[in-house]
């Protein structure tokens, strides 16, 4: 990697470190550093660390986002949704991945943000297998507006409940997701 990269060998471990740390990477013997695997029970974990933290998000962000904030994620969303019309599912998510951000940076919560990041990390394959789920883009979709309105609404209760229904289901896509490719696996 440091050839690849053309660094030294020095900052190429210190990021390994890091990212065995983390749980990102794991050292097998003899063959060096490989891409940590996610196991289902971890799926099912961060699911439900997730939706607890961005309920948490949620009732912070009803209290403290501004009007120009609000506004800023409802273009957002007309950008996924128009993506989404276009069956540019890349954009969707580059799109819904903004909203996310802006919604957490709307809760003025910088250490929660942290550690909704870290879970993101962890979940980035099943997000990118997720959102081209059958149906699963248009549910998410559906999903954010549902916690658009409710912010606007200033309604925590109903904002956590939407948080709380499109983690869910992400969690379900995630592990139908990583059973079939389990199944492919075997059979492949």
């Amino acid at each position: 990697m440091a050839v690849q990269l053309n660094i030294s060998r020095t900052p190429v471990r210190e990021a390994l470190a890091r990212l065995e740390i983390e749980g990102l990477v794991k050292r097998v013997p003899r063959r060096g550093a490989i891409v940590a695997p996610v196991e289902l029970d971890e799926v099912d974990e961060i699911y439900e660390l997730r939706a607890a933290l961005e309920s948490l998000v949620a009732k912070r962000a009803c209290e403290r986002a501004s009007e120009a904030e609000i506004e800023e994620m409802d273009a957002v969303l007309r950008r996924a949704q128009s993506c989404l019309e276009a069956n540019d599912l890349d954009g969707n998510q580059r799109s819904t991945v903004e909203f996310h951000r802006l919604l957490n940076r709307a809760s003025r919560s910088p250490r929660l943000i942290e550690l909704l990041r870290t879970l993101e990390d962890r979940l980035v394959v099943f997000r990118y297998r997720g959102v081209r789920y059958p149906g699963r883009a248009a549910s998410a979709m559906r999903q954010h507006w549902g916690i658009l309105e409710a912010l606007r609404r200033r309604d925590a209760a109903e904002m956590c409940r939407w948080v709380v229904e499109h983690a869910e289901e992400g969690r379900q896509v995630a592990i139908k997701t990583h059973l079939e490719e389990a199944r492919s696996r075997r059979l492949g």
